[in-house]
């Protein structure tokens, strides 16, 4: 998911990425260290952007639909 926003006077493109995987743990590359699962509130809580939240908030209408 694309979100476009202005912000002092440009013009800003954030893509948001999820997936669903098909096991409880995933496998890291060499570049990722950690990961954590947590809830949509916990995630919520970490952002910092009012686009992110944005985005967490499509994603999770998006697969709460399927």
């Amino acid at each position: 998911m694309t979100f476009t926003y202005e912000s002092a006077g440009k013009r800003y493109h954030e893509t948001a990425f999820a997936a669903s995987i098909g096991v409880d743990e995933p496998t890291l590359s060499d570049e990722h260290s950690a990961y954590e699962w947590v809830a949509v509130e916990e995630a919520e809580r970490r952002l910092h952007w009012p686009e992110q939240k944005r985005a967490l908030d499509a994603l999770v209408a998006l697969y709460a639909r399927r």
